[in-house]
């Protein structure tokens, strides 16, 4: 996924300067840390900076809860985003309803060249393993491999749409 802010819906916000002092005096109290109730805002602020949690963020949390691993890569680089290879393909045309609009997503799937699924189910791989495809295609020319396609069956590809309210 890419690391876009729409993507990173962050589940346990630490408090900014946009809170109510009402709002991080109980975002404390929760955490049982100590405050002076008569401290400014700024104040109040200073511990929660030092006692930020790592943020939990929604999509993460949902892939976890069905067993898949998100991982985020830098925004803009479509060549790391396997749904930017090969999803333009599929969204040409909107559609009014879901139902038209899986249709119009099953039509588009088939319309995509097996070559383009693998290609960008590899480079997913790649990724996930560290591996650069510059790497990976250097040593394959070097020692003169050829890549082998499969069939479309054997890539488990998984079109997700995450609403989160």
């Amino acid at each position: 996924m890419d690391g876009e802010a729409y993507h990173k819906c962050v589940l346990n916000p630490s408090p900014t300067q946009k809170w109510k002092k009402a709002e991080i005096q109980s975002w404390l109290i929760e955490r049982g840390l100590l405050f002076e109730s008569m401290a400014a805002k700024r104040q109040l602020l200073d511990p929660c900076h030092h006692n930020n949690p790592k943020p939990m963020y929604a999509a993460v949390e949902i892939a976890t809860r069905f067993g898949h691993e998100v991982l985020y890569t830098p925004p803009y680089h479509l060549k790391l985003q396997p749904i930017d290879l090969s999803g333009n393909r599929i969204a040409q045309n909107p559609a009014q309803s879901m139902t038209e609009l899986w249709t119009i997503i099953q039509a588009g799937v088939d319309r995509v060249a097996i070559k383009v699924w693998v290609g960008a189910f590899r480079n997913a791989q790649l990724v996930k393993r560290g591996v650069s495809q510059e790497a990976l295609w250097r040593e394959r020319r070097g020692a003169g491999t050829n890549i082998k396609l499969h069939r479309l069956q054997d890539i488990p590809i998984i079109i997700t749409t995450v609403y989160i309210i």
